[in-house]
């Protein structure tokens, strides 16, 4: 294979991460409402983890709710009161939707070893461009509380510049951004259709951020350079693959 040039990085999950992840979380904060019996707590925590889902594997709503995660999320709460048929008391769903956004960017951490991976990259000659979706005002916080424009030399969010992954539009400016080709390009992400589908249809390459051993969904082609649990062992695996400068 043929050097990469440049490294396109998404940001949540990949970059940075959340400990415990999403689903654990809003386990964690049903759990917590003493209003609920058990059982009820329980069978309202998979619900919402269940409506969650569905929710972001839908086309359309996802397009919506990434720009607007405060009404996503009480979206997906309210269709979970609705399957069960529990009462939809404004109060308790505002503070379980609020709670959980606390308690997510509270766990939000830049391991140490992701920035030794970038600084790697970084040392290589490789580009670095973070290409995150949702809103900007809230990516943007995230990006200068981790000071990540110290590792990354171009930073594309989806709420600043009005599109976002898996549309071409955003892969075609950071490319134009650099004048690199498709093909100098490797994209790292943990989302399988926006950040491995899409950049490989689009003629690039990807590395797919999973951190347990989930097999790749079918079909994957030579520009899929491979699975990894974290970002800190993507310059293993292109060094692995030939591909490093």
């Amino acid at each position: 294979m043929t050097p990469i040039k440049i490294v396109l990085c998404d940001m949540d999950d990949t970059i940075v991460v959340h400990r415990p992840y999403a689903d654990q979380l809003w386990r964690e904060v049903v759990g917590a409402l003493s209003i609920f019996s058990a059982s009820v707590r329980d069978a309202l925590a998979e619900a919402i983890v269940s409506m969650r889902h569905k929710f972001w594997q839908d086309e359309n709503l996802s397009e919506w709710g990434r720009l607007r995660m405060r009404e996503a999320r009480r979206y997906f709460v309210l269709q979970a009161f609705d399957v069960l048929g529990v009462d939809k008391d404004d109060e308790v769903i505002d503070v379980l939707v609020d709670e959980f956004s606390r308690l997510r960017e509270e766990s939000l951490l830049f391991p140490p070893e992701n920035a030794v991976a970038l600084q790697i990259l970084k040392e290589a000659g490789v580009a670095l461009a973070l290409v995150s979706n949702g809103q900007g005002d809230a990516q943007r916080t995230k990006v200068n509380r981790f000071h990540l424009d110290n590792f990354f030399d171009a930073i594309f969010i989806e709420g600043e510049i009005g599109v976002g992954k898996p549309d071409w539009e955003i892969y075609r400016m950071v490319l134009g951004r650099f004048g690199c080709e498709p093909t100098d390009a490797v994209m790292v992400g943990d989302n399988w259709e926006w950040e491995v589908a899409a950049p490989i249809s689009y003629q690039m390459r990807a590395i797919w951020i999973h951190s347990d051993d989930a097999t790749p969904p079918l079909p994957v082609s030579g520009s899929f350079l491979g699975r990894v649990s974290s970002f800190a062992k993507v310059p293993e695996l292109l060094a692995a693959a030939n591909v490093m400068p």
